[in-house]
């Protein structure tokens, strides 16, 4: 499947608007579509000046979106930017999950598991294939919101969970090459859970 952006920096999401029909009535339809630029932060579009880092970050875009490589998670808006973490450059990604787990079942840890499988190792792949340049940054900064309630509780409202994972690029390039396991890859890696550190085993 090809995508056509026609030239891929201008503008935002754009609307259009479809009438209709009936013999008693019109009813008005508005389509909201979004672009690859849509993802992209203010501050990431006008500072940086890479054009070709903006286009493989628009093929791994594509790649996840077209691919079908997450089904309950989603890419949010404007998210995407570089950050810098212990004097060390990333290219940054949030992500916001529809799955809401059960506290009675999975504790914080488990759940940071659940979104290593389900989302962290998924998109190693296409960050791997589309944007690996350790010559431009360190690694990627992968931000994940996890929800949690407990399922006992009728009225109990879910509760925002944000995992961030700091992946050396070079250690998901030896992940992919299959020289290192998923729990080294983690062990070479800063793993946040709503701000605060922590060590995480897979088994």
């Amino acid at each position: 499947m090809k995508s056509d952006y026609g030239s891929v920096f201008n503008g935002g999401p754009y609307s259009s608007e479809r009438s209709k029909g009936t013999s008693r009535k019109t009813e008005t339809e508005k389509v909201v579509l979004h672009k690859p630029l849509d993802y992209f932060s203010a501050e990431f579009l006008l500072l940086e000046k890479d054009e070709k880092l903006k286009r493989k970050v628009i093929t791994f875009i594509d790649s996840i979106r077209i691919q079908g490589y997450l089904s309950d998670v989603y890419l949010k808006y404007k998210s995407i930017n570089t950050t810098e973490f212990k004097g060390k450059k990333y290219l940054k990604f949030d992500f916001d999950s529809s799955v809401t787990y059960n506290s009675l079942k999975l504790n914080k840890y488990d759940i940071a598991k659940n979104l290593f499988d389900d989302v962290i190792r998924k998109i190693l792949n296409p960050l791997n294939d589309n944007i690996s340049d350790p010559k431009r940054f360190y690694g990627y900064d992968i931000s994940v919101i996890g929800h949690t309630k407990s399922f006992a509780e009728k009225h109990d409202s879910s509760k925002p969970i944000t995992y961030r994972f700091y992946l050396p690029e070079n250690a998901v390039k030896s992940y992919k090459d299959k020289d290192i396991s998923g729990q080294q890859l983690i062990d070479k890696s800063v793993i946040l859970m709503d701000d605060e550190r922590i060590d995480l085993k897979l088994q």
